[in-house]
């Protein structure tokens, strides 16, 4: 790790990214008279949808950017 030049993101630093990303494309979401982020709503009613999300966000991530490493996707 200590030779490697360029970005460096955790799997929390990715999942923040992920997480503004849907927010910002999809805004809230109401549910049952209630308002929640996208990306809370995603993560607590379909968890397998998105992971699956998450990782093809990191994919695409580590196929635009160069010189990017993300923790658990080395």
């Amino acid at each position: 790790m200590t030779d490697f030049e360029g970005d460096y993101y955790t799997e929390y630093d990715l999942q923040v990214m992920y997480d503004d990303m849907l927010d910002e494309t999809y805004g809230t979401v109401d549910i049952g008279g209630y308002t929640y982020d996208t990306s809370l709503a995603l993560r607590l009613v379909d968890p397998i949808a998105y992971e699956t999300g998450r990782h093809d966000y990191a994919d695409s991530l580590l196929q635009d950017v160069e010189n990017l490493m993300i923790e658990g996707y080395e």
